[in-house]
């Protein structure tokens, strides 16, 4: 109830600031405004405004990062995707029954996009239509949608799209691990100066020098 209550004011207080809502920034707003005035009264109205810009700015920061966070997740399960519906189409399925068999399947967040198409055919919605809950998934997963929309509209082949499907996405993915392979050495600069090296200064050097100390204090 806490957290609703949070969310509420935050959302009420960032619609007043004309911002998006977005449900982690709108907690930030809501413990902002809870917080503020308190630090006003108590340390004055700098260190309360310095407060609520850089939670608001943390918020900020979070609500762009989560739909970078979801197409990156789009793009590490979709090659498998593509491969699970390949083994159905192959194996002489239709569109229909492949989306039902890869949607209990399929990792996670591909798996409740198929599974929100599954649910909207159950309710009497056009196969082609109900493809359209595939645009959560984002940019990556358009080629899919697009590949499935095809055929079953318009009875358009499925495997060879499927195919360029699975090279793309394969390709895409190595890429970005790629990527992140050569970004790792830049995050871990931040670890090593001012973690490891003091650490091995305070077991290594340390000890030698207050051992050296008494010797050095008797030789004087």
């Amino acid at each position: 109830m806490v957290l609703v209550a949070l969310r509420r004011l935050g959302r009420w207080v960032r619609g007043s600031l004309r911002l998006d809502s977005e449900p982690r920034a709108d907690l930030a707003g809501g413990v902002v405004a809870v917080l503020i005035l308190p630090v006003w009264l108590a340390v004055g109205p700098v260190p309360a405004l310095l407060l609520a810009g850089s939670v608001i700015a943390a918020g900020e920061w979070a609500a762009r990062r989560v739909p970078a966070r979801h197409e990156e997740a789009v793009r590490a399960v979709l090659p498998d995707v593509v491969d699970l519906f390949r083994l159905a189409v192959g194996a002489g399925m239709s569109v229909h029954q492949s989306i039902d068999v890869v949607a209990a399947r399929a990792a996670e967040p591909a798996g409740s996009a198929l599974r929100e198409v599954c649910r909207r055919v159950t309710l009497g919605v056009r196969l082609g239509d109900a493809l359209g809950a595939l645009d959560r998934l984002g940019e990556p997963g358009r080629p899919l949608a697009a590949a499935l929309t095809a055929s079953a509209r318009y009875g358009a082949p499925l495997t060879a799209a499927l195919e360029r499907v699975v090279v793309d996405s394969r390709v895409l993915r190595r890429r970005r691990a790629e990527e992140r392979a050569r970004k790792l050495p830049i995050k871990l600069l931040f670890p090593l100066v001012f973690c490891v090296l003091p650490a091995f200064g305070l077991l290594a050097v340390v000890p030698l020098l207050a051992g050296a100390l008494p010797s050095l204090s008797s030789t004087g």
